[in-house]
């Protein structure tokens, strides 16, 4: 497969190459051979077939893996389980509790402070909200009145692996806009 393309690379050139190429199922190039030749403006690339794995599927398609992390006093928690912890009432339970508990702050007001503040926590196994803090965060009071709302939230159905309930780490964005 030969490709000619004023302009552009030939790392450009190659990657093309293989998206078109696997797009029609031609290219194989686990072993990829290229040769390069450079004119004054005309870039030549070759690339020669050889056996390689298929491509691998689109993001949507692949199933995530279950992983652990260490929280802060060395415990273990999931950060994805197939069962992932369920706010009580779903979603929409969730937000309506958002915005029916967060208190605009008066700081955050005057100055005109608005953003998302993301906090992290972990669900135990008995569905209570533990180790919550703040992982990015906006200031003027909008961190200590998100993290408050976190802290105060009732109970989750807590994640599942294998069929038992797990502690998990979850991170949620907050967000905080003026009308």
């Amino acid at each position: 497969m030969s490709i000619k393309k004023s302009g552009i690379t030939a790392a450009l050139a190659i990657i093309l190459a293989a998206f078109l190429g696997m797009q029609c199922g031609s290219l194989k190039a686990q072993e990829t051979k290229k040769v390069v030749k450079q004119k004054t403006t005309t870039t030549t690339t070759t690339i020669k077939d050889k056996n390689v794995p298929p491509p691998t599927p689109p993001a949507h398609q692949k199933q995530a893996k279950t992983t652990k992390i260490k929280d802060d006093n060395g415990k273990e928690a999931y950060t994805w389980v197939k069962v992932m912890p369920q706010y009580p009432g779903g979603d929409d339970a969730r937000t309506k509790y958002m915005m029916n508990s967060i208190k605009y702050p008066g700081d955050a007001k005057e100055t005109g402070v608005e953003g998302i503040v993301n906090i992290a926590f972990i669900i135990e196994k008995n569905g209570k909200i533990t180790n919550a803090k703040v992982v990015k965060g906006i200031g003027s009071g909008c961190d200590e009145e998100a993290l408050r709302v976190v802290k105060e939230m009732p109970k989750w159905h807590p994640g599942k692996h294998k069929g038992k309930p797990v502690r998990v780490q979850m991170v949620i964005p907050i967000k905080f806009a003026l009308k």
